[in-house]
C-alpha cells in the first residue's frame, strides 16, 4: 500500500476483493516488467482511493492511470517490480483461465509506501518501458534504455547552453555596444551550440546534470556481479573504465560512465570497435563480447532511471 497525505489518496496492490469475487469479474494478472508480484498465474488488482473530489467515471479512469505509470517506474526503481495495466475483457471468460491456489501467498512489501505524483515523461517513460519488457532481446533493451536518454537530449542541451549565455552576459567584461565584444560572444554560442550538438557531448551533458555520483558508486557497488564485470577490463576491450575504486576521481566518474555507455551503444549499433592487432572487437550475436551485456544493462537502466527523475517534475492527481 501507498499513500500521498498531501492529496488524500492511496493505492494498493492486492488479491481481487471478495466484491470482485464475486461479481466474476474476469481479471488478468498485473504484467511484470521482469519479476511476478507473487507465485505464476495469481491474480492481482491496483485499489486506488480518493474520498473527495472525483466528478465522474472518466476523472476516477484518469486518476488510476496517472497513479499507475507513475507508481509502477517508482516501484521498479526502488525494489525492481514494475508492472502494467490490462483492461479487462469482455464476459464470458475462457475456460482455460488459470485458477487461483489457496495455498499461495502474497508477501506484500513494507507499507505504507510513499505515493507521489511526479510528472515522468511521457516518451521517456514509453522508451523505458519498452526496454523492460524486452530482456529476452538483451541488445532491444539496451538500446530502449538509451533512447531514454537520447529523448532527453535536446532538453539538456538547450539547458545546458543557456546556462553558458547567462554566465557570459554577467561577466563584467562583457560591453553589449561593442562590435569586438557582441562577436566575440557570438563566436563563443557558435561554438558552445556546435559543441553540444555531438552525440557523446549531449550524452555527458545529460548525464552530467542528472546522475548523482556518490549515488552511482553505491548502485555499482551494491552489486557484486557488477562491479566484478567492470574490474575484468578484457571484458569488453576498448570500453572505457568507470573508476569506482578511486575516490579521487569521482568528479570525473560520470564522464567515463558516459563513456562507456555511448561506447557500447556504438558496438551495438554501429559495430564500432577497438581496432587492434588481433581485428575488430565489435559486439555482435554470439559474440563472446555479447556475454557481458546483461551488466552493462544494468549501468545503462540506471542511467536512464537517473534521467527520469532528474527531468521530472512535481505534479497533481
Amino acid at each position: 500500500m501507498a499513500e500521498n497525505e498531501k492529496f488524500g489518496v492511496s493505492a494498493e496492490i492486492s488479491r481481487p476483493s471478495t466484491l470482485a469475487d464475486a461479481f466474476r469479474l474476469r481479471m488478468y494478472p498485473l504484467e511484470p516488467s521482469r519479476s511476478s508480484w507473487g507465485p505464476s498465474g495469481q491474480l492481482a488488482t491496483l485499489k486506488v482511493q480518493k474520498p473527495s473530489g472525483l466528478k465522474d467515471r472518466a476523472e476516477a479512469y484518469d486518476l488510476l492511470l496517472t497513479v499507475s505509470k507513475f507508481f509502477s517506474f517508482e516501484l521498479d526503481v526502488r525494489y525492481g517490480h514494475g508492472f502494467d495495466l490490462c483492461e479487462r475483457p469482455g464476459w464470458p471468460p475462457h475456460e482455460d483461465e488459470p485458477a487461483q491456489s489457496p495455498k499461495e501467498k502474497f508477501e506484500p512489501l513494507n507499507q505504507p509506501l510513499a505515493l507521489t505524483f511526479n510528472n515522468y515523461s511521457k516518451g521517456g517513460l514509453s522508451y523505458y518501458w519498452h526496454g523492460r519488457r524486452a530482456e529476452s532481446v538483451p541488445t532491444m533493451e539496451y538500446l530502449s534504455y538509451y533512447q531514454v536518454l537520447e529523448y532527453h537530449f535536446a532538453q539538456y542541451a538547450l539547458a545546458a547552453t543557456v546556462e553558458f549565455t547567462r554566465q557570459r552576459l554577467k561577466d563584467p567584461r562583457f560591453d553589449a555596444t561593442g562590435s569586438e565584444s557582441l562577436a566575440s560572444f557570438v563566436n563563443a554560442i557558435s561554438k558552445q551550440v556546435k559543441s553540444n550538438s555531438a552525440e557523446l557531448t549531449m550524452l555527458q551533458v545529460t548525464l552530467s546534470s542528472s546522475v548523482d555520483p556518490s549515488m552511482l558508486v553505491e548502485f555499482i557497488e551494491s552489486d557484486e556481479n557488477l562491479m566484478r564485470h567492470l574490474r575484468n577490463k578484457n571484458a569488453l576491450p576498448g570500453v572505457p573504465v568507470v573508476p569506482t575504486n578511486q575516490p579521487d576521481k569521482l568528479d570525473s566518474i560520470v564522464e567515463k560512465f558516459a563513456d562507456r555507455i555511448y561506447k557500447v551503444r556504438c558496438q551495438l549499433v554501429h559495430a564500432k570497435g577497438e581496432n587492434r592487432q588481433e581485428g575488430a572487437y565489435i559486439m555482435i550475436p554470439g559474440s563472446a563480447e555479447m556475454r557481458h551485456l546483461e551488466q552493462e544493462i544494468k549501468l545503462v537502466r540506471f542511467a536512464a532511471q537517473s534521467v527520469l527523475i532528474h527531468s521530472s517534475t512535481t505534479g497533481s492527481p
